[in-house]
């Protein structure tokens, strides 16, 4: 009973060791990228690039792309990479940002606010302002 359990056990460990990932190994490329949730249309996203693994401290060509659409060619040096990439003409709503370079690939989803959004988000915040102060006035006592 004990060796089929030996066994069994041995069987599973070998079964899970044959099926993780080939990017499990502490040396294999890796291409990651971090952005803001949200950006305004018509304005710059910035987007930072890391490479890890075998990409690590190599220059690379990296392809930026926002719904399929090639926005942007990025030469990575070093392990980390900032970039301001180009939003003019992409409508507000969300959007997939792919980036690549050679087999290494990555995804996030970007949200674009209309460039109306600060606009309008600053009136706001005049209005509630003027409101409090009027509010405030009002109920200060009479000399």
């Amino acid at each position: 009973m004990r060796r089929r359990r030996a066994l069994a056990a041995l069987a599973v460990a070998l079964g899970l060791t044959a099926s993780a990932p080939a990017d499990a190994r502490p040396d294999a490329a890796r291409l990651t990228a971090t952005a803001p949730g949200w950006a305004v249309a018509g304005r710059p996203l910035e987007l930072e690039i890391r490479q890890a693994g075998a990409l690590a401290g190599r220059p690379i060509d990296v392809l930026i792309f926002l719904d399929d659409r090639r926005i942007a060619t990025v030469r990575g040096e070093g392990d980390r990479t900032t970039v301001r990439v180009p939003t003019d003409g992409i409508p507000a709503g969300r959007h997939a940002l792919r980036f690549k370079s050679g087999s290494e690939r990555g995804e996030l989803t970007v949200r674009l606010l209309p460039a109306a959004t600060p606009w309008a988000a600053a009136a706001l915040a005049a209005a509630l302002l003027g409101g409090i102060a009027l509010l405030l006035r009002r109920r200060r006592p009479a000399a």
